[in-house]
């Protein structure tokens, strides 16, 4: 919405993971030689372009991520040490080794933000996984509830709004 974009313009970008509050586009892109999976910044204003690009991050190709609603974090599934594995990403540091860390079990699905940092999901099990963003830069993992109660009618759906 900050630019026109030409058709056609962008064939690199594989997924979206949304926007940042100055309407940059956070997305999975296929950059480098060879072609590899890369999150990159995109600027709206000049066709997609990237702004800044990691190619160090390993990347899950199912594209499941969110950004948080301030837009300085990024939820992704990726691999690291060896592990499928969701990543916390600072975008503010994009493209430096600090920016990303292991957070948890991998994406299954959505993702909700709350607005105090912390991320949340149902994994594959059907369990509630909370990122806290603070405690994951602290290097803890992320906390799993069970939500026994919840698994019996069905998979809990995270829902953002909610203050936590």
């Amino acid at each position: 919405a900050l630019g026109s974009l030409k058709a056609g313009a962008d064939r690199a970008t594989v997924h979206v993971h949304g926007a940042r509050p100055d309407g940059t586009v956070v997305a999975q892109v296929s950059a480098g030689t060879p072609r590899r999976p890369c999150l990159a910044l995109l600027d709206t204003t000049r066709d997609l372009a990237p702004v800044r690009t990691d190619c160090a991050t390993t990347l899950g190709a199912d594209g499941r991520g969110a950004v948080s609603p301030d837009g300085r974090w990024l939820l992704v599934n990726g691999r690291a040490t060896g592990r499928d594995t969701s990543l916390l990403v600072d975008l503010d540091r994009l493209g430096t080794p600090a920016a990303v860390r292991p957070a948890g079990p991998p994406l299954p699905g959505a993702v909700a933000w709350t607005p105090r940092a912390t991320a949340v999901y149902a994994d594959a099990s059907g369990a509630l996984v909370w990122v806290d963003v603070g405690r994951v830069l602290a290097g803890e993992r992320a906390t799993l509830d069970p939500a026994d109660a919840l698994r019996s009618s069905g998979r809990p759906v995270p829902v953002t709004g909610a203050e936590f």
